[in-house]
């Protein structure tokens, strides 16, 4: 990964940390023409490096046309419902792979282990079926601090706690996939 992509992959995930940090100063309109940008040269970055699947191309498609509503809009509540909408967006990602196989997870492992058994591929399978209702509920909970929650709530939810337990569910994966690569190894 180039710098460049780093800092537009940094700059998309700390989006809903600038935007509470500065909603009241800058226009809903400007956050979401950042985003725009970013997704595109995120899109562009990964059209150039890799052979993009069409799950992805429609996903990054679908974050543009978003953004662009929304900037089209300025409306602050449509810009705060960002968070909603990348959470909506994952779990069609992730949703589209499981009925379209292979999942995005199988495609991610066979990068570090092209020969996958059959067993790894079930495993992928749960654990994609896992992340979108990790995605639901994690969208659900994004959409009451929108419409419910005061900017606070919506700032410590969105900009910390989601992402601490993303990075909780990684961890949680990551010790169960070494235990069933260890089963399946010794199979």
């Amino acid at each position: 990964m180039t710098i460049v992509n780093a800092m537009v992959v940094v700059s998309i995930v700390l989006m809903p940390l600038f935007i509470f940090l500065f909603l009241d100063n800058i226009q809903p309109r400007y956050f979401a023409i950042a985003l725009i940008s970013m997704f595109a040269a995120r899109f562009l970055m990964q059209f150039k490096t890799l052979p993009v699947q069409k799950s992805i191309s429609v996903w990054m498609v679908l974050m543009l046309i978003g953004m662009g509503v929304i900037a089209f809009a300025d409306n602050s509540t449509m810009l705060l419902s960002y968070p909603v909408l990348m959470n909506a967006g994952f779990l069609c990602l992730f949703l589209f792979t499981l009925i379209f196989p292979p999942t995005i997870v199988e495609k991610i492992a066979r990068l570090q282990d092209p020969d996958l058994p059959e067993a790894g591929v079930r495993y992928t399978r749960q654990v994609t079926k896992v992340w979108c209702g990790f995605f639901l509920i994690n969208g659900l909970i994004a959409a009451w601090t929108v419409w419910y929650g005061n900017r606070q709530i919506w700032g410590l939810y969105n900009g910390l706690i989601s992402y601490l337990l993303t990075a909780f569910l990684m961890l949680i994966e990551y010790c169960i996939r070494c235990r069933v690569r260890h089963l399946i190894d010794h199979e």
